[in-house]
């Protein structure tokens, strides 16, 4: 008897077949809890096998949808483009769907060594990315009789350092291998990506949502503030949030904890530098007067320390120009702060009609309400009394923060609304953070025996008291 030779595309279609079957197994397994019964020490050869298996189906899948690119057989189906039948006819997001159209033709086309490589699992679907899309970037401002050689060079380095490296440095080097080949090419893309810059600011819900993308240089800037102020002995005076005590073992906590812990940093320092801006003259005007920030309330609400104020958000639509804010951070807010006298009549009315609305209904949309008398401002702590503060306190009174006095507000020990003086036995300065901490932590200043209020330490900052089971029960 003679053995028949399976052609090769048959062989390919019983190969995918038998992959599907054994993928398909390994899924029904793990539905069923088989880990459960696993120990361990097999979940790490499991995942890396798993893995592996991925990134070659990833990579077998780009070659067939290359060739496929080549044929007429989605066309044939009546779909106009490749792209189109993947949008139609895979479960991946259309920009996903772009991404790997785009790198299998280039490596069909330009790149067969990184293909191979990718092929084998000697590189990954990352670095296959890498190599691919930014030597193409590096190369296409060269003239076509270059364009070629630089591609093969280029795809040679690229290799070698993807077999030993991540693909994080591998996009590095072809960073670094586009501004060597095309330095007028690397010019203009940094011009280009100057004017691709953007940043918004959303109000959502009970906050502000950020999105953005900034330049190289730009971005670094920011990166730079933000770590230095991060690290600046201000902020090792507070204690962290965070006990790392019973999860060093558990370096993926550890690591989340304490990106999530510098996030929030991120955001404090933010809030502090606008802060600063807005105390300065470095805000610019906005209709020939300083920016500021407007907080509405009622002097009646604000000593009862009942119901909340309105805060004054710019850009937003007509009916969401204001949003609620709590009394507690009016308190803290309005410590230290120009304060005006308006006189309204109390009667609201449709913004759209003009028609008059149930007051408490009016209220709670925000309805305009009609001015009868807008007084001036008066600074609650006039400019000689905070330097009274600045000279007695040398900047923020709590304990191990250095910020200076012009980074402080003037904290009313007992707010004014609630009879508190305006004066240095009832005043203390605190940067931002920490008056908040003062204000909504628990955080008390109490005056030192012995001390007059005019000398240095008159305050003594206290932590919040530990709940007691008196307290919880």
């Amino acid at each position: 008897m003679f053995e028949t030779e399976v052609p090769d595309d048959q062989r390919l279609h019983a190969a995918v077949e038998r992959a599907l079957a054994a993928i398909t197994e390994v899924a029904d397994l793990l539905a069923a809890d088989v880990l459960d019964v696993c120990s361990d020490p097999e979940l790490i050869p499991l995942t890396t096998r798993l893995a592996e298996i991925e990134d070659r189906a990833a990579a077998s899948s780009s070659a067939v949808v290359a060739r496929l690119d080549q044929s007429g057989a989605v066309r044939a189906l009546g779909y106009l483009s490749t792209r189109a039948w993947m949008d139609a006819q895979l479960r991946n997001p259309r920009r996903e769907n772009a991404q790997i159209l785009r790198t299998a033709r280039l490596l069909r086309r330009s790149y067969p060594a990184t293909q191979r490589s990718w092929l084998n699992h000697v590189i990954t679907r990352a670095h296959a990315d890498a190599i691919s899309n930014g030597i193409e970037s590096a190369v296409k401002g060269l003239d076509e009789h270059t364009r070629d050689q630089a591609r093969i060079d280029a795809e040679r380095v690229l290799l070698d350092i993807s077999r030993d490296h991540s693909p994080d440095i591998a996009r590095a080097a072809v960073t670094r291998i586009r501004l060597a080949a095309d330095p007028d090419g690397a010019k203009a893309a940094a011009v280009e990506a100057d004017g691709q810059q953007w940043f918004s600011l959303t109000p959502v819900s009970d906050g502000w949502l950020c999105k953005g993308w900034l330049s190289n240089i730009n971005g670094t800037a920011l990166a730079t503030v933000l770590e230095g102020r991060r690290n600046s002995r201000h902020h090792m005076g507070r204690t962290s949030e965070i006990d790392f005590s019973e999860s060093l073992v558990d370096e993926t906590y550890a690591d989340e904890q304490a990106a999530k812990r510098i996030r929030h940093e991120n955001a404090l320092v933010l809030g502090e530098i606008a802060a600063e801006l807005l105390n300065s003259d470095g805000a610019g005007r906005i209709n020939g007067e300083r920016p500021h920030i407007e907080i509405s309330v009622t002097l009646a609400e604000l000593a009862q320390g009942t119901g909340y104020g309105e805060l004054s958000t710019p850009g937003a639509p007509r009916r969401q120009n204001t949003t609620p804010i709590d009394l507690e951070t009016i308190r803290r807010m309005s410590c230290d702060a120009d304060i005006r006298r308006i006189v309204t009549t109390g009667i609201h009315r449709d913004p759209d009609t003009g028609d008059e609305i149930d007051p408490v209904l009016g209220r709670l949309m925000a309805a305009p309400t009609e001015v009868v008398d807008y007084g001036r401002a008066h600074r609650i702590v006039p400019p000689g009394l905070k330097r009274q503060l600045a000279l007695r306190d040398q900047g923020c009174v709590f304990p191990g923060c250095h910020r200076p006095p012009s980074m402080t507000e003037a904290h009313h020990v007992h707010h004014w609304s609630a009879q508190g003086t305006t004066d240095l036995g009832n005043l203390a300065l605190l940067c931002t953070r920490h008056h908040t901490d003062v204000h909504t932590r628990g955080w008390t200043l109490t005056a030192r025996p012995g001390y007059q209020a005019h000398q240095p330490g008159f305050w003594e900052v206290r932590p919040p008291r530990p709940p007691t089971w008196a307290d919880t029960g």
